[in-house]
């Protein structure tokens, strides 16, 4: 990994959005895809990132309204502690979104999540934090998009809190490079993309999922990757 100095190196991204929304359409739901993946792509497709089981919550009745929510009780400082990126302080194993939908009765769809349980969220139940990409699905991606990336080299790009933007560049045999959300920016976007910028990927800072760009042959193979829960996607839809 080494750190690219031509920031402009990033510039095809942001001039391929939609122009930034005003606050009115903000509030109008007029938010889309293509405000955070670069549009010009054959297909593209959500990625919903993995959901773990902590195995050392036993109680499956238990949710965050149960939880005194105070930085000085012991069991919230635990429950924050946990981190399913690189699995510190985490005992746990990964449960499909499907399988969730299916023991709710709810559509499995790209909303998923918009749906399970209603403000009543289970405390075994963790992901990683919003903007942030889990491990397993950084790996799964890694893997797809090195069949269709010649050098398997790419771009990774992320507002450092001191330094500002930064660009590092990986080898997809290492896997996608992923970031701690407390490291970067909040409310900003992290960009990965094929040096030949044949791909894209991108994690909002408010979101639980991931937007891919590439041809149709490569969102097909993510599709297609039984460890991965994704959706294709229009990119003028509506951003959820």
């Amino acid at each position: 990994m080494r750190e690219i100095l031509d920031l402009s190196e990033i510039n095809w991204i942001t001039d391929s959005l939609l122009p930034e929304p005003q606050d009115k359409e903000w509030r109008d739901g007029k938010y889309k895809f293509g405000h955070v993946i670069p549009q010009g792509f054959g297909s593209y497709c959500k990625i919903l990132h993995s959901l773990y089981v902590d195995l050392d919550i036993k109680d499956e009745t238990r949710t965050w309204n149960d939880v005194k929510i105070d930085v000085n009780d012991s069991e919230y400082k635990s429950l924050m502690a946990r981190d399913v990126v690189y699995k510190i302080n985490f005992n746990g194993r990964r449960i499909r979104l499907a399988q969730l939908a299916a023991q709710n009765n709810i559509p499995f769809t790209h909303q998923v999540l918009d749906s399970l349980y209603r403000g009543q969220w289970p405390v075994r139940l963790v992901g990683a934090t919003e903007g942030e990409m889990d491990s397993e699905t950084a790996h799964h991606l890694a893997r797809v998009f090195s069949h269709f990336t010649s050098d398997n080299k790419y771009y990774f790009g992320y507002p450092d809190w001191e330094k500002g933007l930064r660009i590092l560049e990986g080898d997809l045999t290492d896997g996608l490079i992923t970031i701690d959300a407390k490291k970067y920016v909040p409310g900003n976007t992290l960009y990965w993309w094929a040096t030949d910028k044949s791909w894209c990927v991108a994690v909002y800072g408010d979101s639980e999922s991931s937007l891919c760009g590439a041809s149709p042959d490569l969102i097909n193979a993510v599709l297609a990757d039984q460890n991965l829960e994704c959706f294709k996607i229009d990119v003028n839809e509506k951003f959820s």
